[in-house]
C-alpha cells in the first residue's frame, strides 16, 4: 500500500490554486450582485496582490512546480504561469505568460475598483 504520492499531492495544489481561481472570477460579478461582500472580497485580493510583490509569482504556482519537479517531472510546465499552461491544456490555445499575466491583473485592478466605488 502506498502512503504517500507526491503527484497527488501536486494535484491537490493545483486543484487548490483553480478553486482560488474561480472564486477570484466569481468576485468580480458578486461584489456587484451583492454590495455587502466588499470586505470579504478585499482581503483575499490583498493577500494575491501581496504574493505578486513578495515571491513575484503566485505561491500555489511555486508550490506546484516544485512538486511536480520532485514527484512528477513528465507533467512540470517551466516558463508558464498556471492560468496559461492550464487554459492551454483544457483548450489547446497557447496563449503567452504576460498576456495572461496582464489579464490576470487588469481583472485584479477591476474588482478593486469595483470594492472601492460601491
Amino acid at each position: 500500500m502506498k502512503v504517500f504520492s507526491g503527484k497527488r499531492l501536486a494535484d491537490g495544489v493545483a486543484a487548490a490554486h483553480a478553486m482560488w481561481g474561480v472564486g477570484a472570477a466569481a468576485s468580480f460579478p458578486a461584489v456587484i450582485v451583492w454590495p455587502g461582500i466588499q470586505a470579504y472580497v478585499f482581503w483575499p485580493f490583498a493577500a494575491m496582490v501581496a504574493s505578486w510583490f513578495v515571491w513575484k509569482d503566485c505561491p500555489l504556482t511555486k508550490m506546484e512546480r516544485w512538486m511536480r519537479s520532485k514527484w512528477d517531472p513528465e507533467r512540470r510546465f517551466d516558463g508558464e504561469g498556471f492560468l496559461a499552461h492550464y487554459f492551454g491544456k483544457l483548450t489547446g490555445v497557447r496563449i503567452p505568460r504576460t498576456v495572461a499575466q496582464r489579464i490576470s491583473y487588469a481583472y485584479t485592478a477591476a474588482v478593486f475598483v469595483m470594492i472601492f466605488m460601491i
